[in-house]
């Protein structure tokens, strides 16, 4: 007897664990042939967007869906981690992490600002690029970062290709 089950198209909200209980009911007697259970873990959804404070200066917020709850998040400025950010933990059947980080007044460079998440469902940490310019020339914008994610460090430098939709 060979017995199977898919889960297709897994969405954090799909996340946990899956009972499949295999019985034989023709008499006699009722016979229990295997229980198994799958715990599901789905990829984390990043996504980074520039926002305004009350004072109007910027900041880009870095929101990581995800399920379960063991998550690492770094800023980091042009490859160097940064240590100065908020961050806030919610539960509502899957976890979402959000992470502000304050920029500095506008300087005539541009700075590279990502989001770094590790998660045990991941082969490698994502990594989401976003530009200082674009903070502070468009405003608020936002980016969604799909799981088609390839992530390498380079000379201490993430390097990451990534489809982006806004």
């Amino acid at each position: 007897m060979e017995i199977s089950f898919e889960l297709l198209n897994l969405q954090i909200q799909d996340a946990g664990t899956y009972t499949c209980t295999v019985k034989r009911i023709a008499k006699p007697p009722e016979e229990h042939l295997g229980i198994e259970r799958v715990q599901v873990i789905v990829r984390p959804i990043l996504s980074l967007s520039c926002e305004k404070r009350p004072d109007g200066s910027p900041m880009i917020l870095c929101t990581v869906g995800f399920y379960h709850d063991s998550l690492e998040q770094l800023w980091i400025r042009d490859g160097d981690v940064l240590n100065s950010s908020y961050s806030n933990k919610s539960f509502n059947g899957s976890f979402n992490q959000k992470s502000y980080l304050t920029l500095p007044p506008q300087t005539f460079t541009d700075t590279i600002y990502s989001c770094w998440v590790n998660h045990s469902s991941l082969n490698k940490p994502l990594v989401a690029n976003l530009s200082s310019s674009v903070c502070y020339e468009r405003g608020a914008t936002s980016l969604l970062f799909s799981d088609a994610v390839y992530t390498d460090v380079r000379a201490g430098q993430p390097v990451t290709h990534m489809r982006a939709q806004q």
